[in-house]
């Protein structure tokens, strides 16, 4: 079903098409009037089928006009026209198995572009402390995005209350051989404390089996006191000693 933002802007867009049409009716409907002059039901009988065919014109000629409308990201974080200020955390240590984070078009859940990542994962365990073995990417909630859609919702996060969802695009390299110690994939959040506390949820951590998009959910607990990061984060498995690269794409952050 659509969202209340899409329904609202089709109906404005619907006013605006009548009004159009409404006012190229009177205008060809004076000129039929003229055309028949005293045979009122003539004229009308013109005016009704001109509508029909205006009418019928738009609905079967004009749909690529309505997918766009369907496909209309109102996300909060839908990377339409850029990286939106997304970060990638380095671990003084470790680096990051991430880089290279921009604005593509080459693969979205929803509108026309996503963010893309560049992902390089690497467990070796002879130098484990040092392995590049997950890649994290990050956002100041604190920085409000752009309204994309007419009447968008911008609700405040309630803890206890409020769900993140995000969803992420994960190619076939980035599919471990062994199912049963795949890669993850999870959602975090930091509070605004002096040394930031990090809140995850393991339950909700999405085991990659599979290549395509993912839907990530990340509930706010109940203790959490202000926001400084909402953040994504892949990584391997313990016992994964592989190596890993491909581009992933992450789409529609929001709650």
């Amino acid at each position: 079903m659509p969202s209340f933002s899409i329904i609202l802007v089709n109906a404005l867009i619907s006013i605006c098409l009548s009004l159009i049409i409404n006012f190229f009716i009177k205008e060809i409907g004076k000129w039929i009037d003229m055309l028949f002059k005293k045979k009122k039901w003539k004229a009308n009988i013109a005016k009704f089928f001109l509508l029909a065919i205006i009418l019928f014109l738009l609905i079967n000629y004009s749909p690529t006009f309505y997918q766009k409308l369907a496909n209309l990201d109102c996300s909060r974080y839908g990377f339409e026209s850029d990286d939106q200020i997304w970060a990638i955390t380095h671990d003084q240590l470790r680096g990051s198995a991430m880089s290279s984070v921009g604005q593509s078009e080459n693969a979205f859940y929803k509108g026309k572009a996503s963010m893309n990542i560049r992902v390089a994962l690497k467990g070796d365990p002879s130098e484990r402390a040092f392995a590049r073995d997950k890649g994290e990417v990050y956002v100041d909630p604190e920085v409000i995005p752009m309204k994309r859609c007419i009447f968008q919702k911008r609700g405040d996060i309630v803890p206890g209350k409020t769900v993140i969802k995000a969803r992420v695009y994960i190619p076939k390299s980035l599919i471990s051989d062994n199912l049963s110690e795949p890669l993850h994939l999870q959602l975090f959040i930091e509070d605004n404390a002096p040394s930031p506390n990090r809140f995850t949820d393991e339950s909700a951590t999405k085991k990659l089996i599979s290549a395509g998009w993912h839907l990530i959910k990340f509930a706010i607990p109940e203790n959490v006191n202000g926001l400084s990061k909402i953040g994504i984060k892949i990584g391997l498995n313990d016992n994964d000693h592989g190596t890993y690269s491909g581009e992933i794409f992450i789409d529609t952050v929001d709650w």
